[in-house]
């Protein structure tokens, strides 16, 4: 389970430990659901100030299908590459990045007019290898789900701020492939609703 608040980097929002722990009952596709999580540090990021803006959030795919070859290569001094963080098949989440800090994650790309993507967003990576016949387990898109809840929560975000990296770098990138942005999506709407009836 979660042992900190800090590990997510995310002391700003007060409701995170209820966003993160509540478990709901019914489940049109995807479900909110406590997450396992460790911290593993990558040496590739840009230190900024303390609750840096944030304005989307970026989704990847690994493109291989092992946990353990990407936090390699994300601790690898010759990659050059990170992300806050990677999600495996089973669900287990590692940190890699602080969301104070800049992880390189989207390199050239643009988000709304706004170029640099790297500056203003949060990268997730999905071990899956992008082939798109490899599926995303349902434990690995709910510990996704979980996370950008929180994060659209703490950042004020909208649903429409959480992107493919092909979105944001089209032509240039394909991930993640297959990955059904859309249903991710309306199950996010569905727990967001229910949230809010739930507080009032």
């Amino acid at each position: 389970m979660i042992k900190t608040l800090s590990n997510l980097g995310l002391q700003l929002c007060k409701h995170l430990y209820w966003l993160l722990r509540e478990k709901y009952i019914d489940k049109p596709i995807y479900s909110l659901t406590s997450i396992s999580m460790t911290v593993d540090s990558s040496p590739h990021y840009f230190k900024t100030v303390p609750n840096r803006l944030v304005k989307c959030i970026v989704l990847h795919a690994t493109g291989s299908s092992s946990m353990a070859g990407t936090i390699r290569w994300f601790k690898d001094p010759t990659s050059k590459v990170s992300s806050h963080y990677v999600i495996d098949k089973n669900g287990k989440v590692v940190q890699m990045v602080d969301l104070n800090n800049i992880a390189w994650h989207a390199g050239k790309s643009i988000f709304k007019g706004q170029q640099n993507v790297n500056g203003f967003s949060v990268g997730i990576e999905l071990v899956n290898s992008n082939d798109g016949k490899e599926p995303y387990p349902r434990e690995q898109v709910n510990a996704c789900l979980t996370i950008c809840n929180a994060l659209i929560s703490c950042y004020e975000l909208d649903r429409t701020d959480i992107v493919r990296h092909k979105d944001i770098a089209p032509g240039r990138k394909s991930d993640p492939n297959g990955f059904d942005l859309d249903a991710f999506l309306a199950s996010l709407s569905f727990y967001q609703e229910k949230e809010k009836a739930l507080r009032h």
